[in-house]
């Protein structure tokens, strides 16, 4: 992205945490108005679709364009990439798992469920519990998978911070001083749920019964939720 002399985005838009240089020219292409120039400035901002868009870049190229092949140069730092993966597997210290500045929403709890299945078959990480916490909006998502965890006894402690809210949504829009729009959630009981999957459910309303909950879930061998009551103002 550094080596770039213009960038063509069809049909896609960039993050707030993209960092791309403003000495270089964009032409982003998308059918809808909204996504053109939302995060980042743009040099040409196109309202088209965006194949009539390519098909008539690709006529106006003229014969005599020569591009740089860089397919090779890509299959090398490809390389590079996946060799210090393979170095860092080495430098167990712990890891934690997370979805970092890509924001993916449902992320914890099926990231938990892969990190108790990799690590059934190693001495080293076997009686491991497996712990991951998520709002309610992402746990949500992929509110089946604890039936999975149920059905194979996964040792796994989900700690569910409920408020109702697509909190991280909600945050987005005070952010950009918008209303808070369209982001309440209707929640049934998490913990009520997690007993009809086979699991632990233990619902916290009150401070003082917090840490009882979790030394209560954190014993249970299976799959256990706390699901805690939290206040979607305080953020």
């Amino acid at each position: 992205m550094t080596e770039f002399d213009l960038i063509l985005a069809f049909g896609t838009s960039f993050s707030n945490h993209t960092g791309i240089t403003p000495k270089r020219p964009i032409i982003q292409v998308d059918f809808d108005r909204m996504a053109l120039g939302k995060f980042h400035g743009v040099t040409i901002p196109l309202w088209e679709e965006i194949g009539v868009s390519a098909r008539a870049m690709v006529a106006a190229i003229p014969d005599t364009t020569h591009p740089v092949d860089q397919r090779p140069e890509l299959a090398e730092r490809w390389a590079i990439w996946r060799s210090e993966k393979q170095s860092r597997l080495k430098d167990d210290q712990g890891r934690v798992l997370m979805s970092g500045y890509l924001g993916s929403i449902g992320f914890s709890f099926s990231a938990a469920m892969g990190a108790w299945a990799a690590t059934q078959d190693r001495d080293a990480y076997r009686g491991r519990k497996v712990v991951s916490v998520s709002g309610d909006g992402g746990f949500r998502q992929y509110l089946a998978d604890f039936t999975t965890a149920g059905k194979y006894n996964m040792d796994i402690t989900h700690v569910l911070l409920s408020n109702s809210q697509l909190g991280k949504i909600s945050k987005e829009q005070r952010a950009g001083e918008w209303p808070v729009w369209q982001t309440g959630l209707h929640n049934q009981s998490f913990a009520a749920y997690a007993k009809l999957c086979g699991g632990k459910g233990i619902r916290v309303t009150t401070t003082d019964t917090l840490l009882p909950a979790l030394e209560e879930a954190l014993a249970h061998e299976g799959p256990a939720l706390v699901e805690i009551i939290t206040d979607a103002d305080l953020i």
